[in-house]
């Protein structure tokens, strides 16, 4: 009888600290089970896995104030720190769960509920206009997370998928992000520093107008991330405020993705003095990305003043001479598209001359191939290697001519330059003829001798052997010092 009584006191106990335990979570455990004998919470998470705590404060500690494990498949988000799993409905809900001003950043990771590979939630804000923020990772673990309403953004104007405001630091990694709703206008809208590490922005055929915003705080794309804009739109901006720092995008080296739609660079509200500063744009060295893009520019910011500088890519378009970075040009690729290549990779690849136009500098195989690139634009053409090559400087064609340290050597049996335009040659270098009868430079029209040494390397004197003049003028010639 005793042994029963003990039995029956003991069995009591154990539901009695059970229903404790509902009471103080106030949250749904797919399974808890309490041993009075030993004084053991053994919780079951949606997953299946279990975790077993002495002490009821620490299954507490782990679900308190943190949110709620809901029942398998019907979380949406999770959070999972010391082996122990929380999960959200929402992905908002799992944001709104970590602490502000948290220094370490903390994964949320979205799970696939109905196995399809495609979640939908609402619109999700990081931060608070009153100094809440947050240091998160957003782990879509090769999902497609699609914005539905609500979506989200400033009082009375929201219209952004996720809004990430100052302070915050974010990173969207492993996934696809797409709207579903014509609600959303922009699909990020971040005024942060936020990293985009192999994500796929696909707003094409959607309402969005900017896939992602850019106020404030410095974007960078990773790996394998792609944007591909509605058609029209924008991938991306940069627009600065007076009352926002500065803002910036980065391609990091690491980038190999693609970029699809329109580029804006611009400054919200009245322009000041010095608002150059306060925008960049950066395509990194060895950056392997593909750039279909246009540029446009707000009201008063002047393209020839903007920060954009390019080391690396691919572009569909040709790049602007102001925009590419001291030392590189570009390469046409089998496509008829713009390869971005230092000086010392072109060289390796047997590109001989850089050709400057004024809107582009692309590079060459042949001194001739620039001259007739050139056609009767005013164009700048660098050696960057010695060249072998005879060319003629066509009538109505303004040719500078910068030697770099190079020699440029006829070929055949002819002169190694013949000017029947306007031709200027500057920098170090030398212009060299080997064949009897030839000179270095033969000018019909206007030439201006900046730089450069003329000769006859192979000149015996001889007038049946190798002989002739180094310079024959027949045009205007000015010949300057150093020359």
């Amino acid at each position: 009888m005793g042994k029963a009584k003990g039995k029956w006191l003991l069995a009591l106990l154990a539901l009695a600290f059970a229903a404790i335990l509902a009471a103080v979570l106030c949250m749904n455990f797919p399974m808890a089970e309490v041993h009075a004998e030993t004084a053991v919470a053994k919780v079951t998470a949606a997953t299946g896995e279990t975790q077993t705590y002495e002490k009821l404060e620490d299954v507490i500690a782990v679900a308190g104030d943190k949110g709620y494990v809901t029942e398998s498949g019907s979380y949406t988000a999770y959070i999972e720190q010391d082996g122990v799993r929380v999960g959200y409905a929402s992905l908002q809900q799992a944001v709104n769960a970590i602490p502000s001003g948290n220094t370490e950043p903390v994964t949320i990771y979205i799970v696939d509920v109905d196995g399809d590979g495609v979640v939908e939630g609402g619109g999700v804000k990081v931060g608070s206009e009153s100094g809440d923020t947050k240091n998160v990772i957003i782990d879509f673990g090769d999902l497609t997370y699609t914005v539905i309403n609500p979506t989200v953004g400033s009082s009375g104007t929201e219209t952004n998928g996720f809004q990430l405001l100052r302070g915050s630091k974010v990173v969207m990694q492993n996934g696809t992000l797409k709207a579903g709703t014509d609600a959303a206008a922009i699909l990020i809208q971040k005024y942060c520093d936020l990293e985009l590490i192999d994500m796929t922005i696909d707003v094409r055929g959607s309402n969005v107008q900017y896939a992602v915003s850019n106020n404030n705080g410095t974007t960078t794309f990773k790996g394998e991330t792609n944007v591909y804009a509605r058609e029209d739109w924008f991938a991306f901006d940069v627009c600065a405020w007076s009352s926002y720092g500065d803002v910036a995008v980065v391609f990091d080296e690491s980038f190999t993705g693609s970029v699809e739609g329109k580029v804006e660079y611009s400054y919200y509200g009245t322009v000041p003095a010095g608002w150059e500063d306060k925008l960049d744009i950066t395509f990194a060295e060895g950056n392997e990305g593909d750039y279909n893009i246009t540029f446009s520019y707000g009201e008063g910011c002047n393209m020839d003043s903007v920060n954009i500088t390019v080391y690396g890519g691919t572009f569909t378009n040709a790049v602007d001479t102001a925009y590419l970075a001291p030392g590189v040009a570009l390469a046409t690729d089998e496509n008829n598209h713009y390869v971005v290549k230092n000086q010392a990779t072109l060289v390796s690849e047997g590109y001989k001359v850089t050709l400057d136009n004024g809107v582009t500098r692309i590079a060459y195989e042949t001194l001739a191939a620039a001259l007739e690139a050139a056609d009767g634009a005013e164009a700048a053409i660098t050696l960057l290697d010695n060249v072998t090559e005879s060319v003629t400087i066509a009538e109505g064609q303004n040719i500078t001519l910068d030697l770099n340290g190079k020699t440029l050597t006829n070929s055949g049996d002819s002169h190694t330059l013949y000017n029947n335009g306007t031709l200027t040659i500057v920098g170090n270098g030398t212009v060299d003829n080997i064949n009897h009868g030839r000179a270095a430079l033969v000018n019909y029209g206007t030439a201006v001798l900046d730089g450069g040494k003329f000769t006859r390397s192979k000149e015996d004197g001889k007038s049946d052997s190798n002989s002739w003049y180094v310079i024959l003028n027949q045009g205007t010639m000015t010949v300057n010092d150093g020359v």
